[in-house]
Order: C-alpha cells, then sequence, then structure tokens
C-alpha cells in the first residue's frame, strides 16, 4: 500500500514540477532580479572579468561542460553496448554468459533512459533560465 502512495506522489511531482517552474518564470521583475544578483556574484568572485577576457559568459560555459559530460557518458554507454553484445554473441549458448550479458545490455539500456532525461532536463533548464534572463 505505501508503495503504490509513493508511486502516485512521485508521478505528480513529475507532473506538477513544471507547472511550478513556468509560474516563476513569468515575472520581469524576478528576471531582472536574478540577473543583477548574478552579476554582483560575477564582480564578486571576479568571474566577469574573466568572461570578459575569455568571450564567453558563464552559461554557456556551463552547458559546454554539461554538454562534454554526457558525451562522454554517451561513449562510454556505446562502448558498454558493444561489449555486452560481444558478450552475449561469444557465449555460444552458455546460460551464465548470456545471463551476463543481458545484464550488462539491460543496465546500458537503464543508463542510456537516464542519460537521455539528464540531457533533457539540462537543456530545458539551460535555455529557460537564458530566454529568462534576455
Amino acid at each position: 500500500m505505501k508503495s503504490k502512495a509513493l508511486i502516485i506522489v512521485f508521478a505528480l511531482s513529475l507532473v506538477l514540477m513544471p507547472a511550478a517552474a513556468f509560474q516563476v518564470s513569468a515575472s520581469t521583475s524576478f528576471k531582472e532580479s536574478f540577473k543583477k544578483s548574478l552579476d554582483e556574484a560575477a564582480q564578486g568572485t571576479g568571474h566577469a572579468e574573466l568572461s570578459a577576457q575569455i568571450g564567453n559568459d558563464m552559461p554557456s560555459t556551463i552547458g559546454k561542460i554539461i554538454r562534454a559530460i554526457l558525451g562522454t557518458l554517451g561513449i562510454i554507454l556505446l562502448g558498454l553496448i558493444i561489449y555486452g553484445g560481444y558478450i552475449w554473441f561469444a557465449s555460444r549458448g552458455n546460460e551464465s554468459e548470456v545471463s551476463k550479458a543481458k545484464q550488462i545490455l539491460r543496465n546500458a539500456i537503464i543508463g542510456f533512459i537516464i542519460i537521455a532525461v539528464a540531457y533533457g532536463v539540462t537543456s530545458f533548464v539551460g535555455s529557460t533560465i537564458l530566454s529568462g534572463l534576455k
């Protein structure tokens, strides 16, 4: 009974969380104050000068770092899928090897789902923040 309630609460939170995010982004004064506080923080830590020297702003740099991390994870995932397929191919009907290969492929697919969701969330949040700051 508790697990059903937990699943329902989790599903509702997934549905209601984006609605709450859209309510916050509608305010123009919030956007201006958020950008002002980010600029003040960058000035205080010295990142404003660094950003001017490099020619990039902080959100695009963070986006590049996240994209590189997710790309690296995607390459690792591809390697796991190839490895699991090879183990299955080379098992010659040995049940323990087949189950090991299935486990590797199952975990790789779960990893792919997690990476895809992480990319979607970071892409959505990043574009929402950047469009809100303009």
